[in-house]
């Protein structure tokens, strides 16, 4: 353990001292060889379930986590790991586990890997993500190289601060969804906007810190029956296709029912939110 950590650190000073490429090489050279079987068979910690393959040939872009590049992606899609949601349900010994496996222990911990893939998971973007889309940030080789503390720091203060429990959330069956403590940019879409939201449960989901369309547009099948548990209406969202309307208002494209409720003809839209969004305070209670 002592002298991975030694590892890490010199790595860490390589890297501030020199080029990122110079440091990768550095790093490289500083530890064991990836995956190998000696390396596994003493690996601490557990390791993470996994898949034979990545779901219907479908994998999530594991680049968007900052910390993973390139190499790091295809170390993880070896070891069975494609999705956000996968990451995002390691605990600590499965952290502690790929950490090793990588040769970097503590690694996954102090970038935030989990806390970065749960907001991914939940459709939600983070400045390394969003700054990746939009090709204001490049991904290389150069992306694999670990962050400095001060880095590590900065990225995990910059994240989006995730909504508190709410009573008796475990009763429910499914899983809850991921939710904001306030909406981005203080603006929360009108979710009114989708039929079968009026203002009473626009208020609930606010209270689940469901603010924009795209959260709803990225809930699995777990979360749509949780929240058709807590709303109390079973059934409800897939009946009134909640995901399919939130996918296409995220876009920002209009359905013949958010044009009706735009016209102020929906009387049980009534209310806060114009042209599909609305202001909220910072001491916003639902």
């Amino acid at each position: 353990h002592a002298k991975a950590e030694d590892s890490y650190r010199l790595a860490d000073a390589a890297r501030a001292a020199a080029s990122a490429g110079a440091a990768i090489k550095a790093a490289e050279a500083a530890r064991p060889a990836v995956g190998s079987n000696k390396t596994i068979a003493q690996h601490p910690g557990k390791r993470p379930d996994f898949l034979a393959s990545a779901p219907d040939g479908m994998a999530d872009d594991l680049k968007l986590i900052k910390g993973i590049g390139p190499k790091n992606e295809a170390i993880l899609n070896r070891l069975g790991i494609y999705g956000f949601n996968q990451i995002a349900a390691w605990h600590t010994e499965q952290e502690t586990w790929v950490g090793y496996h990588m040769a970097f222990p503590g690694r996954v911990e102090r970038e935030s890997w989990v806390d970065q893939a749960r907001l991914l998971a939940a459709g939600l973007d983070t400045d390394h993500s969003r700054g990746v889309k939009a090709g204001t940030i490049a991904i290389d080789a150069n992306s694999d190289a670990p962050l400095t503390l001060s880095e590590s720091a900065g990225l995990k203060a910059a994240l989006p601060q995730v909504s508190a429990p709410v009573a008796d959330e475990n009763k429910f069956a499914g899983q809850r969804p991921l939710g904001l403590a306030g909406p981005r940019d203080n603006k929360a879409d009108d979710l009114k906007r989708i039929r079968g939201i009026g203002l009473q449960n626009e208020g609930r989901l606010h209270g689940l810190g469901i603010w924009h369309f795209d959260q709803i547009a990225a809930w699995s099948k777990a979360q749509v029956l949780w929240v058709g548990g807590y709303l109390a209406f079973p059934g409800r969202i897939d009946r009134e296709d909640w995901i399919s309307q939130a996918t296409v208002l995220a876009k920002g494209v209009e359905t013949e029912f958010s044009k009706r409720v735009d016209k102020g003809e929906v009387k049980t839209s009534m209310g806060s939110g114009q042209h599909g969004s609305s202001t909220v305070t910072p001491d916003h209670k639902v």
